[in-house]
């Protein structure tokens, strides 16, 4: 399960103030059992207490995606579509008191709170694509897949402040490189 959600914490989401809403979200979080921990692509926080799983391939693509840079972050179901432009660098992990592990990226800066459930996926597809616009930029997609295999649970799109003909080469680097690493130079779809 993901979703993009209002914090809910009351606080004014101006300019000078997203650190005084930070802040009262992590406070927020704390008193309800929550266990925060930053984002590691080097394993650190894989351990769990209780011997469940601790998704460390899955932790190391979500590090990953920080190199990207600013990602179109599209989250859709049968009813309904929501989209951020937003960086991956803030992304940390929280257990919940059931013991679920969530993966989040928290933005106060443009009100994104993205909770991703470690267990809720099965793999990463990586997509070249044609964006509509008149330039028929490239796009380089990654798709998020569910346990099923085939369900899309969330996308990140390269995207730039003028949308996705905006993409320097290096950034489409550091997309063929994740992709190389995770899925191969032959193949499309990587599995955790």
């Amino acid at each position: 399960m993901i979703g993009f959600v209002s914090s809910g914490s009351g606080c004014v989401r101006s300019k000078g103030r997203s650190e005084v809403c930070q802040v009262r979200s992590h406070n927020r979080l704390r008193k309800s059992g929550v266990v925060l921990r930053m984002a590691s692509s080097e394993g650190e926080n894989d351990s769990s207490d209780e011997g469940e799983k601790t998704f460390p391939l899955l932790k190391d693509f979500l590090a990953g995606l920080n190199d990207l840079g600013h990602l179109r972050i599209i989250v859709k179901n049968d009813a309904a579509v929501s989209e951020a432009i937003a960086k991956t660098e803030k992304l940390f992990y929280a257990t919940i008191p059931s013991g679920l592990e969530y993966a989040n990226i928290i933005d106060p800066s443009i009100n994104l709170d993205l909770h991703m459930k470690l267990a809720g996926y099965g793999g990463a597809r990586f997509e070249k694509g044609i964006s509509r616009g008149a330039n028929k930029a490239p796009t380089y997609i990654i798709r998020m897949l569910g346990t099923d295999k085939e369900t899309v649970m969330v996308s990140f799109f390269l995207s730039g402040p003028e949308g996705p003909g905006d993409i320097t080469p290096e950034r489409v680097e550091a997309w063929t490189k994740l992709k190389d690493t995770f899925a191969g130079s032959e193949d499309e779809t990587c599995w955790f």
